[in-house]
C-alpha cells in the first residue's frame, strides 16, 4: 500500500473485519484511486452477493428487500 494509504485502514477499522480480511490485506492497492474502484466491486458483492451468517444466510440487498416489501405492506393495508 502506498504511503497515502494509511487512511483507507483507518477508515476500515470503522467497515468492519470482512473488509480489511476479504478485500484490503489480500490486493496491494499503490494508489488511492485504485482501493475506491476496488471497494465499489467489493461491497456490490458483499450486499448482493455475500451470504450472512448473521442474516440467516441471505444477503444485506435481500434483507433490505424483504423489509421495504414488509413496510409497504403494512402501510397499504
Amino acid at each position: 500500500m502506498g504511503a497515502d494509504g494509511h487512511w483507507i485502514i483507518s477508515l476500515l477499522n470503522d467497515s468492519g473485519e470482512s473488509v480489511k480480511y476479504e478485500e484490503v490485506y489480500l490486493k496491494d492497492y499503490r494508489f488511492t484511486p485504485d482501493a475506491i474502484t476496488g471497494w465499489g466491486g467489493y461491497f456490490e458483492f458483499y450486499n448482493r452477493e455475500r451470504l450472512h451468517q448473521s442474516l440467516d444466510y441471505q444477503t444485506p440487498e435481500a434483507v433490505y428487500r424483504q423489509g421495504h416489501s414488509k413496510a409497504a405492506e403494512t402501510t397499504l393495508n
